[in-house]
C-alpha cells in the first residue's frame, strides 16, 4: 500500500523575484497620477519640469496594507523573513514602511503624529529612553502610549 504524501499549503510565492515583484507594484498601487481642470475645462496630468506626469501618494505604506495586497497575513509575511532567499527583501520592505513612517513625522502639514509615535515604538521597537526595560515595563509602556494616543483622539471621559 502506498501512503500519501502529505502536502501544506502551497507557497504564496515561488521565487524572491516573483514576491519582489508584487511588492513593487504594490508600492506603485500607493500613488496614483496627479490630474487638474484647466480654465477650458480640460482634465489634464500635472508635469514636472521635465515633461514627466507628477504621481501623488494616495495610500500610506502598512505592512497590514501590503499583506493583504499580497493575499498573505502578517504571520506569512514573517515567515518569508526567515527564509535565506526571501529574507532581504523582506527586512527592506519593511526598512522602507518604517522610512515613510519617520518622515511623517517631519511632515508639517500633519498636526498629528501620536499615532505615528506609536506605530513606530510598537511595532518597529523605537524607545524614548536608553535603559534596558523588562517585559513587564514594556507591556506598561504600551498601554500608557494606547492610552495617550486615546486621550488625544477622544479626549478625556
Amino acid at each position: 500500500m502506498k501512503i500519501p504524501k502529505i502536502m501544506g499549503r502551497p507557497k504564496a510565492f515561488k521565487s524572491p523575484a516573483q514576491l519582489l515583484g508584487k511588492i513593487n507594484k504594490y508600492f506603485q498601487d500607493c500613488f496614483e497620477e496627479d490630474w487638474y481642470r484647466t480654465e477650458q475645462g480640460q482634465v489634464m496630468p500635472r508635469l514636472d519640469r521635465e515633461g514627466e506626469t507628477i504621481h501623488k501618494q494616495v495610500k500610506p505604506f502598512t505592512v497590514i496594507g501590503m499583506c493583504n495586497y499580497l493575499g498573505i497575513t502578517r504571520e506569512t509575511l514573517r515567515d518569508y523573513g526567515t527564509k535565506p532567499d526571501f529574507s532581504d527583501i523582506i527586512k527592506r520592505t519593511k526598512l522602507v514602511i518604517e522610512q515613510y513612517k519617520q518622515e511623517c513625522l517631519y511632515d508639517k502639514d500633519r498636526k498629528n503624529v501620536t499615532g505615528i509615535i506609536f506605530d513606530l515604538k510598537v511595532n518597529n521597537a523605537w524607545k524614548t529612553d536608553t535603559q534596558d526595560t523588562t517585559k513587564e515595563d514594556k507591556i506598561d509602556a504600551y498601554f500608557n502610549l494606547l492610552e495617550e494616543a486615546l486621550l488625544n483622539e477622544y479626549g478625556p471621559k
